[in-house]
């Protein structure tokens, strides 16, 4: 995948994050339970998969709360990827569907969505 160069791509992972509280108004909470149940099941070092990441979302929570963690996202919109891949670095970003990602990430502790 090619991600421009030079683009903000913070300022577009802040305006997604902040359109997408208008729609699940309690979106950071269901983060915050996701990720307590994460660590609680697999510690603090899980290697995740994200299916249907958009632009990283819960990879940006799960990096925050455990900076030690393995992230690859899952998404088909190569827009909302590129802002993923723009935003964060050592992550594997795969533009596919989640239903054929299975047998290739078997090595996964946690799967988040």
């Amino acid at each position: 995948m090619t991600t421009v160069t030079g683009a903000d791509w913070s300022a577009w992972q802040a305006s997604w994050d902040r359109q997408q509280e208008w729609y699940l108004p309690d979106r950071e909470e269901r983060f915050r339970v996701m990720l307590d149940m994460v660590g609680a099941l697999v510690g603090p070092a899980p290697r995740v998969l994200d299916l249907a990441c958009g632009t990283g979302s819960i990879t940006a929570r799960l990096f925050e709360r455990f900076p030690e963690a393995v992230s690859t996202g899952v998404d088909l919109d190569p827009a909302l990827l590129a802002i993923a891949e723009g935003t964060f670095t050592g992550c594997t970003w795969n533009p596919s569907r989640p239903s054929t990602v299975r047998s290739r990430n078997s090595s996964a502790t946690a799967v988040c969505s």
